[in-house]
């Protein structure tokens, strides 16, 4: 009788579908195609890119990008809200923004796990300009600029979801911009910098000292009191962060989406003829080479004796010197594009001593 149970567990096993990564844009257009596509335990991987979509997780798989959240972008237009989730989904590594809804115009979660997302100018026309929580949890984020009339960060309806190692600062709303609790249980908040403060001896109420959160950069600064104050024991966290470098291996993560690390982004008119400010930031006398190329590989790689991990294919990039990182820790190079310069999808990505910073992805139009 025994053996007949083990033969039919083992043939019940056979049969289970295996777990399947569903590449997006490779085998699919869309994220949400991906999803639609995905049975429960499936890993949608999303390369770097800028989706303008809304997402809807509703069963247990991960959503997961690449390159991290500074080289993807999910941009709902205003449209809807972003992301919504449910019990046993994942979402993991995006920048998350332009989401309008009546309650939570960035995520919308009843439950499930969002972790290393920067999510930042959404409104919701409700409550909850960043999130809405059902139960669920939130772990190294970073919510900024956010607006609803209650709870322009984060309004917890119902349940008590657990948000740790998180930044929320610069929301706005008539009332209660950061964390707006309607529900009966308070959300339990650690290691997380709460703009007003909340209750908790690992909470904090700083400036966090963002790069550039007028250009909706929410990287910390070399300055910021948040380096090394987050926790490396976070329910669900992840030992990386929204850029992919790993956490440091002696003490404690820095709070927020992204940890203090050399990061690389380009602003300005990205048509031939205009101008690009390339934009590194790092530590202060670190040398600097930047690289442009024409795709990333389907993976980041590993290069010995490089932190980080290379984002541009090594075969279709052209490398130049940058002046040196000067006391500020921001060094600035402008490239006028000829007229004649190829429209595409490009790829930027610094080194900065020997860290390589995140993948920033371009589009010449």
């Amino acid at each position: 009788m025994l053996r007949r149970f083990a033969l039919a567990t083992i043939a019940l096993a056979a049969l289970a579908p295996a777990q399947q990564q569903r590449l997006v844009p490779g085998q699919y257009p869309t994220i949400q195609a991906a999803i639609d596509a995905a049975i429960p335990s499936d890993i949608v991987l999303v390369g770097p890119g800028v989706y303008v979509e809304t997402v809807s997780v509703m069963k247990a798989i991960t959503v997961r990008s690449t390159h991290g959240a500074a080289a993807t972008e999910i941009n709902g237009l205003d449209r809807d809200t972003v992301v919504r989730t449910g019990p046993g989904a994942v979402v993991e590594g995006f920048s998350i923004t332009n989401g309008t809804g009546p309650f939570g115009g960035g995520v919308l979660m009843n439950g499930g796990l969002v972790r290393n997302c920067f999510i930042y100018g959404n409104q919701g026309t409700v409550n909850g300009g960043g999130l809405q929580m059902w139960n669920g949890i939130l772990t190294g984020c970073t919510i900024a600029r956010n607006n609803a009339p209650v709870g322009g960060g984060i309004t917890v309806i119902f349940g008590q979801p657990l948000i740790t190692n998180c930044c929320i600062w610069g929301n706005t709303a008539g009332q209660d911009p950061h964390i707006w609790q309607a529900s009966t249980l308070p959300p339990v908040v650690t290691y997380s910098n709460v703009e007003g403060g909340f209750l908790g001896s690992t909470n904090h109420n700083v400036d966090p000292k963002f790069i550039d959160p007028g250009r909706g950069d929410f990287r910390l600064r070399a300055d910021s009191p948040l380096i090394g104050q987050g926790t490396s024991n976070a329910v669900s966290a992840v030992p990386y962060d929204a850029d992919l470098d790993p956490w440091p291996a002696v003490g404690a993560p820095d709070i927020g989406a992204d940890l203090f690390h050399a990061h690389t982004y380009v602003y300005g008119v990205p048509t031939p003829g205009q101008s690009l400010v390339f934009k590194v930031v790092g530590t202060p006398g670190a040398t600097v080479l930047l690289a442009l190329g024409l795709r990333a590989p389907p993976q980041p790689i590993f290069v010995p004796g490089l932190m980080g991990r290379l984002g541009i294919d090594p075969a279709a990039m052209f490398v130049f010197g940058l002046p040196k990182i000067p006391a500020a820790g921001i060094t600035y190079w402008t490239m006028k594009l000829p007229p004649l310069f190829p429209r595409g999808s490009y790829v930027v990505q610094g080194l900065v001593n020997n860290a390589l910073t995140n993948v920033y992805s371009l589009t010449v139009w």
